[in-house]
């Protein structure tokens, strides 16, 4: 057994460690690149008549005041972004290259900043969790990195979904709550000055109409605050901290949470002969076994999760030790009530069993975190080879088994090209792959807004409707 302050690793290993690293997220952009569109893609950055009605109720209160029920009533800020970023971003790329590469890769670069983005992050949450070290920055990075799954076991436990639209109402989102919780972990010293504090004010505004789990997380995450912190109830109620506007920030982002919430009642989206609360309940044993059984990558990694935890309780008591330990407690805790929440959301068709990993992001986030902190300080703390040997095997697993799947991608670019080069306005497919679109389009009536968006991108110069068999 060894405990040394922190890691020294050799310039060599240091410069290997940002080499893979480096490859890894290469990778995973060039994957990003070649993944084909959804089938909601076209009708919000449009927007379609269906979602028109958010965007000129940003905090629905035409709902609220007039009873109105549309379509994402308390998501506007995920809406305007998406209209926004993608009418102009592909735009510009189209300087450098040409009109349909530019849309799939603004989508890249977007899923590829996400990533980054959440992979920063949690290494950041990391390193100050335990004292282990500026390079165990480097090294949690490349572990996360290994963890995020672009195509391989996505479908289970995704961060970074394949659906650019999925993303930005998911992974995009927790993005800017993780940003906003950082000055309540009493284990970051934070100094945040009177202009920074007041874009957290800004933040609390815009993130309980940022996506369907925005609101639920920050509620359940206030709660744990108030049960384990006293000091953060005091500086809550008396407003006598030196970061007296975070938190006054804080109680707004709950207030509004909760108007969210109600808000999304008013939304047409939701089923409307939804099956009845026990039925869902009773789906949710059967949508976990799925997810821990269908594919191998999310049993290892809840079984590495457990044997982390029985190497650290072996070792001798430390802070560090105890720290582990409790941040283990809660997100266990916060995993089994967030899970036990989801059949409260609602239901939805193509969720049959409730939870899904767009459902469970942030359950797999909390395990990625844990896993990787957990793995850090075992590394640091423990002598025997076979540890290191068996979580190199392990993260090896996960990048092997992040095959490229490009399938879909090309089959969808080629109709495209069929499409773009055809000379007529009625274009027939012949292959059976999706096209901005959930299933094939056998009704040419259904490709109108993928062709009105694909001429306002300049990837047509004239609307063309397309079908399938």
């Amino acid at each position: 057994m060894k405990n040394h302050s922190s890691f020294h690793f050799p310039r060599f290993f240091q410069w290997l460690l940002v080499v893979l690293l480096l490859l890894d997220l290469i990778f995973s952009g060039i994957q990003h690149f070649h993944t084909a569109l959804d089938g909601d893609f076209a009708k919000i950055v449009l927007p379609v008549e269906w979602y028109q009605k958010i965007l000129g109720d940003p905090f629905g209160w035409n709902a609220v005041f007039h009873g109105e029920k549309y379509a994402g009533t308390n998501r506007f800020f995920v809406h305007f972004f998406m209209s926004n970023y993608f009418k102009t971003v592909p735009i510009w790329l189209q300087n450098w290259v040409n009109p349909l590469d530019s849309l799939y890769l603004s989508c890249a670069v977007l899923k590829l900043f996400i990533q980054l983005s959440l992979i920063g992050l949690l290494s950041f949450f990391v390193k100050n969790t335990v004292d282990l070290g500026k390079n165990s920055f480097l090294l949690s990075a490349l572990i996360l990195s290994c963890l995020f799954q672009t195509k391989g076991y996505n479908g289970l436990m995704g961060i970074i979904d394949e659906s650019i639209t999925y993303t930005c109402f998911y992974a995009l989102p927790i993005v800017f709550l993780l940003i906003f919780l950082i000055p309540f972990f009493n284990f970051i010293d934070l100094k945040l000055n009177k202009l920074t504090q007041f874009l957290w004010l800004i933040l609390a505004i815009i993130l309980p109409f940022s996506g369907p789990l925005i609101a639920p997380l920050a509620i359940i995450v206030f709660g744990f605050l108030l049960f384990k912190n006293k000091v953060f109830l005091s500086d809550l109620v008396n407003f006598k901290s030196d970061l007296s506007i975070i938190h006054g920030a804080f109680l707004l982002l709950i207030l509004l949470s909760f108007y969210s919430l109600f808000l999304g009642t008013f939304n047409i989206e939701n089923s409307s002969n939804p099956p009845s609360l026990w039925t869902r309940y009773s789906l949710l044993p059967k949508g976990l076994f799925e997810m821990f059984t269908l594919r191998i990558g999310s049993a290892l990694l809840l079984i590495f999760l457990l044997i982390n935890t029985f190497l650290i309780k072996k070792l001798s008591p430390t802070i560090q030790q105890k720290r582990l330990l409790e941040i283990l407690k809660w997100i266990t805790i916060f995993s089994v009530i967030y899970t036990l929440l989801l059949p409260l959301a609602g239901f939805r068709d193509y969720r049959p069993n409730i939870v899904r990993r767009d459902t469970m992001l942030p359950v797999w986030i909390g395990f990625f975190y844990f896993f990787t902190v957990s793995t850090v300080f075992l590394l640091k703390n423990l002598s025997e080879k076979i540890y290191l040997i068996s979580i190199v095997a392990l993260l090896l697993l996960f990048t092997i088994a992040d095959e490229p799947g490009f399938k879909d991608y090309y089959c969808e670019r080629q109709a495209l090209e069929t499409i773009i080069n055809s000379k007529e306005t009625l274009v027939f497919i012949e292959n059976d792959c999706t096209i901005l679109s959930w299933q094939k389009i056998t009704d040419a009536g259904a490709s109108k807004e993928n062709a009105q968006l694909l001429v306002q991108l300049g990837i047509l110069k004239s609307e063309k409707l397309y079908f399938q068999k």
